[in-house]
């Protein structure tokens, strides 16, 4: 079941313990695109321009936690890197535990 912390290899992508997407692991168990900051499958410039903006400093991670994709709470270059290739190259999901 989605959200409970326990991984269905069948039925779930991922699981990270809640129901909120967006955090890598979205609400219904599917991986999240790094970079995608509202969860629609692609990632924009305006997300691109947020990821910056977070790796800068000039805003918080939970600002767009796709961008965090190692989850330690902070958005590096590799993290931003990654995030636009996504934008050119389409989403390709990033494991999540």
């Amino acid at each position: 079941m989605c959200g409970d912390g326990a991984v269905s290899r069948l039925f779930e992508q991922c699981e990270d313990g809640n129901t909120i997407s967006g955090d890598g692991c979205n609400a219904d168990c599917t991986l999240t695109c790094a970079g995608d900051c509202r969860g629609d499958g692609r990632v924009t410039v305006d997300d691109l321009i947020k990821g910056v903006d977070i790796a800068l400093g000039m805003g918080p991670p939970t600002s767009c936690l796709a961008f965090d994709t190692n989850h330690d709470g902070q958005v590096t270059l590799d993290e931003v890197v990654t995030a636009v290739n996504n934008a050119l190259n389409g989403c390709v999901a990033t494991a999540q535990p």
